[in-house]
């Protein structure tokens, strides 16, 4: 039974693996990662991993909401399918804080509404700074990208409990596929938008018709 149950947990940490890292994940909910965090012993939480959970879903809602404004802007939709794969990250992070009976300081917030004064101070230049034009946009998805991977290394080096390394290194592995992608749109996509035009609502000519945001 033990060993039905080890394998059971990881063909299930497989698939959520498989939807975070996965290069097309628009239409993934990878509800899975719920299962799979459950699943886990529940351990004490140090303090330092509280305030590292806490802080990890305010800097996804910080990510989310400015690739959402800078998607309104630029009417790329790189940044919408970037802005519904924070949202997932989002949601990996909340089954943490419901099973730690942790305070969620994201809840009932507005998109660009942020309870820390730094995350409020980062989205409002975030966004100035990308809405000046559409490399500096896509910059700005490179600078989130580079700081989620950087807080996500140093909070793996101080965690212990299973199930929040298992969160944060799915965290880590999205976040280097979503630069990746940033480096690759600046190094080959801005050039391609300049066809139809650099201005606000310039769309990628090699991308055809372009679908609308959807509700969250």
């Amino acid at each position: 039974m033990r060993k039905f149950q080890v394998l059971v947990i990881l063909a299930l940490a497989l698939s959520v693996a498989l939807a975070f890292g996965g290069p097309n994940r628009r239409s993934h909910r990878p509800a899975d990662v719920g299962s799979v965090v459950l699943s886990m012993p529940k351990e004490e939480l140090s303090e330092e991993e509280v305030f590292g959970i806490l802080e990890m879903i305010e800097e996804e809602k910080l990510a989310r909401d400015v690739y959402f404004k800078l998607y309104e802007i630029w009417k790329i939709p790189a940044f919408e399918r970037i802005a519904e794969s924070e949202q997932i990250h989002m949601n990996a992070l909340k089954v943490l804080i419901e099973k730690y009976e942790l305070e969620n300081p994201v809840t009932d917030l507005k998109e660009g509404e942020f309870k820390t004064e730094k995350f409020q101070k980062l989205y409002t230049e975030l966004v100035e700074k990308g809405s000046k034009s559409l490399e500096n946009a896509l910059s700005v998805g490179a600078e989130i990208e580079k700081l989620d991977i950087a807080d996500l290394e140093e909070k793996l080096e101080k965690v212990d409990n299973e199930d929040v390394k298992f969160v944060y290194e799915r965290l880590k592995k999205g976040s280097e596929n979503h630069l990746e992608n940033f480096n690759r749109l600046l190094e080959n996509g801005v050039r391609v938008a300049g066809r139809s035009g650099r201005g606000r609502g310039g769309r990628y000519s090699r991308r055809g018709h372009e679908k609308g945001r959807r509700g969250r």
